[in-house]
């Protein structure tokens, strides 16, 4: 019929037929004997790399085997036998749609026009499609705008008014070896002292406002923050180094946040209380999506908000308070506040009318903030030092793009980033696995963030510290897989490295190096892969490559982070789908995950036990559930009880919570004593002085001040570690039927 066709219209020196050798000789040979040539193509590869095309024949023949295609049934096919007749009215059928106009695709986002999904219920925000040639011209003109108009002076802004300091701060532009981008003012302690006295103020006034007037408060920003996401996008690459792909996943997180949280608000009848005043102070990492979650998050639950930028991405913050002020947000409820290091900044941390302080960052900041102030009432999400583990079952070309993905995205400057890799023997020993990864690793395109191409920008400062040593520096037993080079002489655009023959308990090993450097570790088995992964004093995120679903249960119940990612990339989590915050020294205060059910809830006080309250009857906790529901992936959210806690300061109900979850509880008198319990966590009950207190963070240790709560449920959540577990249930399209072992049967 194509023939035909072709030759009716005069083209048919233009057509040629091929087919894949080796499936089909009969139906080969039938045509090369009817249009007098047939090409015969077939795969190519080195002796060595003979893996490769058995894969892609092994690809070929699903398709050819599969129920819809003619050459499943040739065997036993005969001239009007009942198959020959099926095929043929197939065939015709095929031929009378050819007339009909063509389905429109689905693909038809627009994001001049089309700049939200907005529903019912929460769902979470679509991506930018950038293969619609109409989204890449709107993306380039935002580029271009932003590039020829500049970024204006951003000011501290207390109750709506600019103050007065002088913009003598330069922000820079990191795709630009740190070329001056624009100008911003740093606040001073006066500055600082009126902003807290500004949101004590309007504190009543937000925290009177019902559940619902606050929701449609936090929906009218998820519909200005999607509109302003072309403008927020060009600001991220020229402040951030944020390529545009990375920039735009957290438009759509900034977006989740406040659809989520606004579903989220406790009602007042539960008894929960805002704080009061919180100071969000967010890392410029993710310079619109963190600090977005934490404002949106501490506005939900009624409090008035301080929003302390890092002083590299003060525009973006800026940015971000501008869309929120103009979606409704009362300029009482939100000041914004961006100062450099020093007097003000610490001022506003120790200031006695901060209830509570909202942290992305350190460890060591963390730690820091609770020495400069230890009753603090501080929630961090800190550090990681993160591993993807690769065992023999993995499919290895799917494992190096999710472990150089997850490496080295926004040039590895992430607290979620892969900058372990694991190998099990047989995976470390192929030398092919190895010169895939090389390659892998070369290929990634580095340069300016704005130039669309780009899948690795700059870094946001040259590199110091341990970067700078993991950069510049092999341990003992380490060399160069893929050395790491500069690009230029300012030092922020850098080729990244993979250092294979890392050591445990190395200096590798053990430290956040946050930027575009992978080390590699060859472990005997699945169990020592493991036990290295947790080897680390963090427990953000843990990743695993492995296709053998025992192997993925017998992980997935000893690796110890807060985030669980199984044959997918371990960095990207969204709100709802993988609530993200980790375990050991990846958190600091409640431990609620961000994007989770809990988080909100936690930015509050709750009725406390009384001495002579009954004992509860303690309910079950939650189980294990998936709310997002997708087909290809499942994301279970599940409750972890702690194995002990130290508890200094007895209390009885206390106690009978442990003993409901199974935790082993060690009562201590003197904080000296905690090293020695080998505890998860240390519990403090009771009235506790400064030193007390700093002893106890000192620990390093998950340190838990909350006094009993006369909620059974929210007492029960002192005993717990959350965790969310995500697990990619496709390979090459095809969805497998693996169930979630953690879910119930339906």
């Amino acid at each position: 019929w194509a023939h035909d066709q072709a030759a009716r219209r005069g083209a048919g020196h233009r057509v040629e037929f091929e087919m894949l050798e080796g499936m089909s000789p009969a139906v080969a040979e039938a045509v090369a004997a009817r249009f007098g040539a047939l090409r015969l193509y077939a795969p190519v590869v080195a002796r060595g790399e003979l893996e490769a095309a058995i894969a892609y024949l092994v690809r070929r023949l699903d398709e050819n085997s599969g129920a819809d295609n003619f050459l499943a049934h040739q065997f036993g096919m005969a001239i009007d036998s009942a198959a020959w007749r099926a095929e043929a009215d197939r065939f015709r059928r095929a031929v009378a749609r050819r007339a009909e106009p063509r389905p429109p695709t689905r693909r038809t986002q627009d994001r001049s026009v089309d700049f939200w999904t907005k529903g019912d219920h929460f769902s979470n925000q679509p991506d930018t499609d950038f293969t619609r040639p109409a989204n890449r011209r709107w993306v380039r003109d935002w580029l271009t705008r932003v590039n020829d108009e500049g970024l204006p002076e951003y000011r501290p802004v207390v109750a709506g008014s600019a103050t007065g300091e002088p913009a003598g701060e330069v922000g820079v532009d990191p795709s630009r070896s740190g070329a001056p981008a624009y100008r911003w003012a740093s606040a001073s302690v006066d500055t600082v002292e009126a902003a807290v006295a500004a949101a004590r103020l309007g504190q009543d006034g937000w925290a009177g406002r019902s559940p619902a007037e606050r929701r449609e408060v936090l929906r009218n920003a998820a519909r200005e923050l999607s509109r302003a996401r072309g403008r927020l996008l060009a600001v991220m690459a020229v402040e951030a180094g944020k390529t545009v792909r990375q920039g735009d996943t957290e438009v759509s997180e900034a977006v989740d946040f406040a659809l989520y949280y606004g579903e989220h608000i406790p009602e007042p009848a539960t008894g929960f209380r805002p704080y009061g005043t919180v100071v969000v102070v967010p890392p410029w990492n993710f310079p619109l999506s963190i600090p977005a979650g934490g404002v949106l998050a501490a506005l939900a639950a009624g409090n008035t908000v301080i929003l302390k930028p890092a002083p590299e991405t003060v525009a973006v913050a800026a940015e971000l308070a501008r869309v929120l002020w103009a979606a409704g947000v009362p300029p009482a409820a939100l000041h914004f506040v961006p100062c450099v290091d020093g007097d003000a900044s610490g001022r506003l941390i120790t200031h006695p009318d901060v209830d509570a302080v909202v942290l992305t960052g350190s460890w060591d900041t963390a730690r820091m903030f609770l020495e400069w102030r230890p009753t603090l009432n501080l929630h961090a999400e800190t550090s990681g030092k993160n591993a993807m583990v690769v065992t023999a079952t993995a499919d290895p070309d799917e494992a190096i793009a999710d472990l150089v993905a997850s490496a080295f995205g926004h040039a590895g400057q992430k607290c979620s980033a892969a900058s372990l890799a694991i190998l099990e023997a047989a995976v470390f020993d192929d030398s092919r696995f190895l010169r895939r990864l090389v390659d892998a690793v070369e290929s990634l395109r580095v340069g300016p963030a704005p130039i669309p191409s780009t899948v690795m920008g700059p870094l946001i400062r040259p590199p110091g510290g341990a970067l700078e040593r993991a950069l510049r520096h092999l341990d003992a037993g380490e060399r160069w897989l893929v050395p790491p080079r500069p690009l230029d002489a300012s030092g922020y655009l850098w080729k990244p490295g993979v250092k294979v023959g890392v050591e445990p308990g190395s200096s590798f090993h053990q430290t956040e190096c946050f930027g575009p450097v992978l080390g590699v570790m060859r472990a005997a088995d699945l169990d020592q892969a493991v036990a290295w992964q947790n080897a680390t004093p963090y427990g953000l995120t843990a990743g695993l490559q492995a296709l053998d679903p025992a192997e993925i249960d017998h992980w997935r119940e000893r690796a110890e982070a807060g985030n669980l990612y199984v044959n997918r990339g371990m960095t990207g989590a969204m709100v709802r789908r993988q609530p993200f915050g980790g375990w050991k020294r990846s958190v600091v205060g409640a431990g609620a995950k961000a994007g989770g059910p809990n988080y909100v809830a936690s930015l509050g006080t709750w009725p406390v036990a009384g001495p002579r309250d009954p004992r509860p009857a303690w309910p079950s906790l939650d189980p294990p559930s998936d709310p997002s529901g997708l087909r290809a992936e499942s994301n279970v959210f599940r409750y972890r009880p702690l194995r002990r806690v130290a508890l200094y300061g007895h209390d009885a109900r206390a106690a009978a919570a442990a003993r409901a979850l199974g935790v082993d509880l060690v009562e201590i008198g003197r904080i000296e004593q905690v090293p020695a319990t080998g505890a998860d966590k240390l519990r403090l009950l009771g009235h506790l002085d400064d030193g007390v207190l700093r002893a106890a963070h000192r620990t390093g240790l998950w340190v838990d001040s909350t006094p009993v709560s006369a909620d059974p449920k929210r007492e029960l959540l002192r005993w717990v570690r959350e965790q969310a577990l995500s697990e990619s249930r496709h390979r090459h399209g095809n969805v497998t039927r693996r169930r979630p072992g953690l879910l119930a049967r339906p």
